[in-house]
């Protein structure tokens, strides 16, 4: 984290203080016998290994303070955990702004082999040959440079396996541009014929493609050995279509998935030309296949269909057939319907597990019981007042645990949820004041934007046994009440709460059972400072703390997401979280930003308190006691502050700034 010049935390190096040593530079503990140095070595590297929060790590680092006098050797084999999903952009700042000064050697051994590129990235001397991945972002947070680098003229280094190129391509590339080794790409081309001269090595095996040029051409040769295709339209052009025979796709006999932004076969092909290795398939079809077409795809675990209309076409009607039932592997179907469709038109998979449908607006006519294979866990669906009178899923689908309904017009009777569902999403039409009668058996439930009025003088009791609820209600309200708020009366065995995206006003209880809650924050105060980046030299600034908001934390409350809906600045009150609250997972999310920190409390009087971030930026808060705010013997620290700008990482002050620069 940055921290201001004048008015700066003071960030700790845990090895700055002062500590009583043995002969051997061991650190002693003077309260009593030192266990952990009793334990061998071999054994407390081996806990460490085992350790999966970063969080966790450090803290029990602190607590074996012996680990830094090892040698160099050793040292450089401690490193923190890497997310399965790393973000890079983040690390990018996590260079620039991380403190925890001890442990900054972990820090590099964890990413020694990344290397991210930027405008104001130089080039090393020597390029060290671990190096596997290599990262061109695309910052436009960054100051504009005479010039920036293109990243046509970038010498990757041949060890590289994986290499992001967030950057659009304008210019062709060389032919041996690409490293031997290379393994997974991400490649975005900016104009139509830059993948001309550029072979890629045969040693691909995921390949992301994101074009932004209708009249793009495809590389010479995709290699055979590819195993993951991802093709993207970034502007999601209609007349960009991703053409199956165009890529040459059935050579790749290694292919296990494809996901494409939009696809277009030829016109009453009866066979998919994909390749029959493929067990994920993700498309958008602007045009309605033949019956037979999915056939020779018989190896499909999880399959993806998405129908966009082509020139104002509808691409299923009511001559499509869309079967399914010769994919005998298939988990997991996902349709999209554009235009009206009959059961009898369809034909689901004799093993399915999931059926989903994704669009919101059409319905499956005519639906039976036997509509649904009764294999089906999970089900989400388009249903209307008919519906609930002519299916009975309790009868059907003995298995199914997970049910989401979208009513298009009708509320949906709770009687007609089977009492075998566990997770139950209800969207749009549902009687609230009926939903204490669903079954117990229910953990949790997601309610969807009503659209009827809620009457907000009678309280809803939701159903027993209830572990988490979430609440979206982000149209504009309607009520028959004015100025009251919604009472809910929730169940003891509630863990969880999600109002991120409740905007009918509620009643600020949160139960002492919940140690999880989500909830959007309005602030109380606003200043105006002076801001050297911006035309109008002034930048008004959202105040935000916990207790603007008049709710209660519970002393069970140990995960907190505060949604804030403002412009690119705003201040949060840290130290609220820390010193009123037991909070030890923050989230804060707005336009442009998410911070995300986990927080541990050192000290009983929580004078230090360590802070790291998911994107390993942190370091241990020390507070300082304000004499002024101290009364009636009480001490009082002094304020924390969180500045949080649109791309920019987020800052830490004691007080209100008067300048941005």
């Amino acid at each position: 984290m940055q921290t201001y010049r004048d008015n700066s935390i003071q960030i700790i190096n845990n090895n700055s203080q002062q500590e009583k040593k043995d002969e051997k530079g061991i650190v002693v503990d003077e309260g009593g016998e030192d266990y952990i140095k009793k334990i061998p070595t071999i054994l407390l590297l081996n806990i460490i290994n085992h350790v999966d929060d970063n969080v966790d790590l450090v803290c029990l680092l602190f607590s074996c303070k012996r680990l830094f006098n090892f040698t160099s050797a050793v040292n450089s084999n401690i490193t923190f955990k890497k997310d399965e999903i790393v973000d890079f952009e983040c690390i990018y700042y996590s260079q620039k702004c991380y403190h925890l000064k001890s442990f900054k050697k972990m820090f590099t051994n964890t990413f020694s082999d990344t290397m991210i590129i930027t405008d104001n990235f130089k080039t090393p001397d020597m390029i060290e040959e671990n190096i596997k991945n290599v990262v061109l972002l695309d910052l436009y947070q960054e100051e504009l440079l005479e010039e920036s680098i293109e990243p046509s003229t970038l010498s990757i280094p041949r060890s590289t396996t994986l290499l992001e190129l967030q950057r659009p391509i304008y210019d062709p590339l060389p032919t041996d541009y690409f490293p031997p080794l290379l393994q997974h790409l991400t490649i975005t081309y900016g104009e139509k014929n830059v993948a001309d001269r550029a072979w890629l090595p045969d040693s691909l095996k995921s390949l992301t493609m994101v074009v932004l040029d209708r009249g793009f051409t495809s590389p010479k040769a995709l290699p055979v050995g590819l195993e993951s295709l991802e093709y993207r339209d970034h502007h999601r052009d209609t007349n960009i279509s991703l053409l199956p025979r165009w890529l040459g796709l059935d050579r790749l006999g290694s292919l296990k998935s494809l996901t494409s932004d939009r696809a277009h076969d030829e016109k009453g092909v009866a066979y998919s030309t994909l390749p029959q290795s493929l067990t994920n398939l993700g498309l958008y079809l602007d045009t309605s296949p033949l019956s037979t077409y999915f056939e020779p795809l018989s190896k499909l675990v999880h399959l993806d269909i998405s129908f966009c209309g082509r020139n104002g076409n509808q691409p299923t009607d009511q001559h499509s057939l869309l079967y399914f039932d010769s994919l005998v592997s298939l988990e997991t179907l996902q349709l999209g319907l554009i235009g009206p469709i009959h059961a009898s038109q369809i034909r689901l998979a004799p093993r399915l597990l999931k059926f989903k449908q994704t669009n919101y607006d059409q319905r499956i006519g005519n639906l039976t019981n036997q509509f649904f294979p009764p294999t089906l866990t999970c089900l989400s669906i388009n249903l209307d007042t008919d519906d609930f009178t002519m299916l009975s899923l309790s009868s059907c689908l003995p298995q199914l645990t997970w049910l989401s309904i979208k009513c298009l017009s009708s509320n949906v009777p709770v009687e007609f949820i089977p009492p075998s569902i566990k997770t139950l999403e209800i969207y749009n039409h549902v009687d609230v004041t009926q939903l204490y009668k669903l079954h117990n058996s229910i953990e949790k439930l997601v309610l969807w934007n009503l659209k009827h009025q809620i009457d907000m003088d009678t309280p809803i009791t939701l159903p027993d046994g209830l572990q988490k609820f979430t609440w979206v209600h982000y149209d504009k309200f309607s009520s028959s009440s004015s100025n009251k708020r919604l009472e809910v009366i929730y169940p003891p065995t509630l863990k969880y709460i999600d109002y991120s995206q409740f905007r009918i006003p509620y009643q600020n209880i949160i139960p002492t059972s919940v140690n999880e809650f989500k909830y959007t924050t309005k602030p109380k105060t606003t200043t105006t400072i002076n801001n050297n980046n911006n035309n109008n030299n002034t930048t008004q600034i959202e105040i935000h703390s916990i207790g603007d908001d008049g709710f209660v934390f519970p002393s069970t409350l140990t995960k907190l997401t505060a949604t804030i809906r403002c412009n690119d600045i705003l201040m949060f009150g840290l130290d609220q979280v820390i010193n009123q609250t037991n909070v030890d997972q923050l989230l804060i999310l707005g336009p442009g930003f998410t911070f995300k920190v986990h927080i541990r409390r050192l000290d009983p009087e929580n004078r230090n308190v360590l802070i790291i971030g998911k994107s390993l930026y942190g370091g241990i808060i020390h507070q300082h006691i304000d004499q002024q705010l101290t009364s009636d013997g009480e001490q009082q620290y002094r304020p924390i502050y969180i500045l949080i700008q649109h791309m920019q990482p987020p800052i830490l002050s004691y007080d209100i700034p008067n300048t941005l620069n």
